[in-house]
């Protein structure tokens, strides 16, 4: 993974604007050129800040720009305070980086303290990366909705008395070319819940008051970028009385744990949604498995996640005890189907077009190649050659979007596949078909298998994580294999449909199976127990 340092210019706060010096600034006094700056930023966030420090001695730009001997003295003092910090016994290339973050949470370690149970719930922050059209997205807006409207109408869950507000905090709401990352900002503004964008915070300086531990401010210079970042919520978390971090998913753990805890909010509570970062693709930084040992043995946090596969996974990853986790399950319902004028069209225009059609097969998902677009495009080519009559809804965004429409042509597929970028009417189009497919490398807990099975529709997926506890074997669901086998897709798919079409009352078995398993009100009751600090120790919970 590229990752790019990022330094203030700015009264030395801790923020992510870019180092600003444009050329002319330097020539004066031959000072090298902001590529020096950038390749010290470089060797600081590689870990690499006795690297830094001696290029930055070695040089004469020091003298001539204050930002520059700014930034040598920070990293000799933060140098000075790490080796002292492990008495002097720094191993030869360990990334500063990563020793400096073992510090801070050592010390953090040292000061927290147990945060009681409470019977009353206030100065909640559900925080994740963006509030794009994804599974965990889903459930953390569906969870700030529902503790909401129970806050709001002076209801109790799980004996617990909510008060407002709930807030919602991202790291960003900018869409990127290939994603908007606001799908489920418009819901959250209807529902009254406060969204917060990092992006658009103040940057903040911990050393001016918001930290009292002169050792950790001396270290923050060496923190990892995707750590730092983060720093600017800790006046953020002070404001609000912020009582409950509640983080989702691991990347927006790393953006925004470190600062809950030198903000010194009493709870944290940390929500993995799959497997961990180690067994997915190219998703795996050093600094996970530092922060996650050291946070599963300090007073006050909690780790969640929503699948016994992926807590199991995650304990044996990190070395702790599995009932350090607790288990909550989706919670599912269908939303209202309202789909566009737009939509509409686009049905009925495809309907026509492949009147013929005797089954109709569909997936919903991010374009990104976790969830293989292309080799779902490649088994609905070779599906169709068997059964000509078939037709095919494929929903979704994400960098493959182009490249899934390039292929869709070159394999001549366009009469017979219907490709939308994205919808706000997932359970009309769900209704629309008669299997669904989805063919991704890892997962948690699919959330659209779930809401697939509560509109009625089987489902084929590849045999990974939590994935097939979501339907009944042969009944509601197939698995097939991890590694791409199309002629086992098909079969599984002919296999699945036809028993839905022998069998009848498929439709109704598959939603009274997910209700009675993936209940909303059980999924936010234990949420509630949860973050309330109700029955902190318990195990694994059944599925």
């Amino acid at each position: 993974m590229v990752r790019k340092y990022m330094w203030s210019n700015h009264q030395h706060c801790y923020d992510t604007s870019p180092f600003k010096v444009t050329p002319d600034a330097w020539a004066p006094h031959k000072i090298p050129q902001p590529e020096f700056f950038s390749s010290i930023s470089d060797l600081v966030e590689g870990g690499r800040a006795y690297e830094a420090l001696a290029c930055l001695d070695r040089e004469e730009a020091t003298v001539h720009a204050p930002e520059l001997r700014r930034l040598r003295n920070d990293l000799a003092r933060a140098l000075q305070v790490l080796e002292a910090q492990r008495h002097g016994r720094l191993a030869h290339g360990e990334s500063t980086s990563l020793a400096a973050l073992g510090c801070i949470l050592d010390a953090q370690a040292a000061r927290r303290r147990p945060a009681p149970p409470t019977k009353r719930l206030s100065g909640v922050a559900l925080m994740t990366g963006h509030l794009g059209a994804g599974g965990a997205e889903l459930q953390m807006a569906r969870t700030a909705e529902m503790l909401a409207a129970a806050a709001g109408s002076h209801q109790k869950i799980a004996g617990v008395k909510l008060s407002l507000p709930f807030h919602v905090v991202v790291n960003s709401l900018t869409p990127n070319p290939t994603r908007p990352l606001n799908f489920f900002g418009p819901i959250l503004a209807r529902k009254n819940v406060p969204v917060w964008s990092m992006e658009d915070l103040p940057g903040s300086c911990p050393e001016d008051g918001l930290l009292d531990d002169e050792t950790t401010k001396a270290l923050l210079p060496l923190l990892y970028p995707n750590i730092r970042k983060g720093l600017r919520l800790i006046s953020w978390f002070k404001q609000q009385k912020i009582q409950v971090a509640f983080i989702w998913q691991d990347n927006a753990i790393l953006h925004f744990a470190v600062a809950a805890l030198l903000a010194g909010v009493p709870r944290l509570v940390l929500n993995f949604r799959g497997m961990p970062p180690v067994l997915r693709w190219k998703e795996h930084l050093p600094e996970f498995e530092k922060l996650y040992t050291a946070l599963a043995a300090m007073p006050g946090v909690t780790f969640v996640c929503n699948s016994s596969k992926a807590a199991s996974a995650y304990s044996d990853w990190i070395g702790c005890p599995p009932d350090t986790f607790h288990v909550i399950s989706n919670g599912s319902d269908l939303h209202s189907a309202h789909p566009t004028a737009g939509e509409l069209k686009t049905w009925s225009e495809f309907d026509t077009r492949t009147r013929d059609a005797t089954i109709t097969i569909g997936g919903i998902f991010r374009m990104h190649p976790n969830k293989r677009p292309l080799e779902w495009i490649q088994f609905a080519r070779c599906y169709l050659n068997s059964h000509p009559k078939a037709r095919f809804v494929l929903i979704g965004s994400g960098i493959f979007f182009e490249t899934v429409r390039d292929l869709v042509r070159t394999l001549g597929l366009t009469r017979r596949l219907l490709l939308i970028r994205q919808t706000k009417a997932g359970t009309f189009w769900l209704k629309k078909m008669d299997v669904f497919v989805l063919l991704s490398r890892y997962e948690g807990t699919p959330n659209v298998l779930i809401e697939a099975q509560l509109a009625g529709v089987p489902v084929v997926c590849t045999l990974v994580a939590n994935a097939t506890d979501t339907f009944v074997d042969g009944v509601t669901g197939l698995a097939t294999s991890v590694t791409i086998d199309i002629e086992d897709i098909v079969a599984k798919v002919d296999q699945i449909a036809t028993h839905a079409r022998v069998a009848g009352g498929v439709d109704r078995y598959a939603r009274r199976h997910i209700a009675a398993r993936y209940s909303a009100r059980s999924m936010i009751e234990h949420t509630v127990r949860v973050l309330s600090g109700q029955g902190e120790a318990s195990c694994i919970a059944a599925e």
